[in-house]
Order: C-alpha cells, then sequence, then structure tokens
C-alpha cells in the first residue's frame, strides 16, 4: 500500500502486551511513515496518561489500546479526562478479542473510545483507519478519479 502523505512523521501509540503483536503493528505503521510509541504494561500507561494530564495540544494521531490494558486503565482515564476534556480530542481505538465484544460495545457507547478493530489488526484495518482519521484526505483520491473534464468557455 502506498503512503498517506497527511500522516508522515505524526505519532500514534499502541498500548499493547503482546510483544509480537506490538511489534507486527509497529512495522505495518511504519510503513506508513508513521512514529510509534509503544505502551507494554498497565503502569507504562498510566504514567503516560498522568503525564498528559493537564496538556492542552494533541500529542499522538490516534491511540490504539488492548482491551485488557484499557479495562485496568480505565479509572484513571476517567479521572483525568474529568478534569481536561480536552485530551478527549484524541480519538483512541480498542482492539478487542471476540470473546469481549460486549464490553468493547460497552464503552464505545459510552463514547470511552472512538472505534473498535478485533485482534489481531490487519494491515487493511489499518489502513482505513488511518483514511477515517482524516475523512477529507480519504476522500480526495476518489473524488478525482470520479471528475469529469473542466468545462471550456469560450467566445
Amino acid at each position: 500500500m502506498d503512503k498517506l502523505s497527511w500522516i508522515q512523521g505524526r505519532k500514534i501509540a499502541i498500548c499493547e502486551p503482546d510483544a509480537t503483536r506490538a511489534q507486527q503493528m509497529k512495522a505495518m505503521l511504519a510503513s506508513f511513515g508513521l512514529e510509534i510509541a509503544l505502551f507494554s504494561t498497565p503502569e507504562e500507561v498510566t504514567v503516560e496518561i498522568k503525564r498528559r494530564h493537564y496538556t492542552t495540544h494533541r500529542i499522538y494521531l490516534t491511540i490504539l489500546i488492548d482491551f485488557n490494558l484499557a479495562k485496568t486503565a480505565e479509572a484513571e482515564w476517567m479521572a483525568v479526562t474529568h478534569d481536561n476534556p480536552s485530551i478527549l480530542e484524541t480519538p483512541i481505538g480498542l482492539m478487542y478479542e471476540p470473546q469481549h465484544i460486549d464490553d468493547a460495545q460497552a464503552m464505545l457507547n459510552k463514547k470511552q473510545v472512538r472505534f473498535m478493530l478485533q485482534q489481531p489488526v490487519s494491515e487493511d484495518a489499518l489502513y482505513r483507519l488511518l483514511k477515517l482519521l482524516n475523512r477529507w484526505k480519504g476522500k480526495q483520491r476518489p473524488m478525482a478519479n470520479k471528475a469529469e473534464a473542466a468545462a471550456k468557455l469560450s467566445r
């Protein structure tokens, strides 16, 4: 897949306890030209949440978090977003196993996450997600292909 030029150099956080999956996702996202921050333990996720407690600008393009890590950090996340709602501008994707679909859907309904990705996350799913994060950029190419030739003005 081709690189998406508008995301070159942007940063994505991956919160994944499985080292193999984390490295696979890192390689896939790096192929799009993204910088990756990996967090693999509940402590690392909690420390990162606390570091961003009073931040006023968006650090990550998106955060992809494993369901189990999300559940362990949920209380801290709720406290931080209550104090600083601007953190919610960063879209959060929940990576879930099929057995956790009901709980994952509940988190989506409570607006704790913006989208869900089933584990293991495929390269196509990541590509669709990146296009979704910037809808205008995602629509530019299909619109360009359907555009008709410019009208000719003559006297």
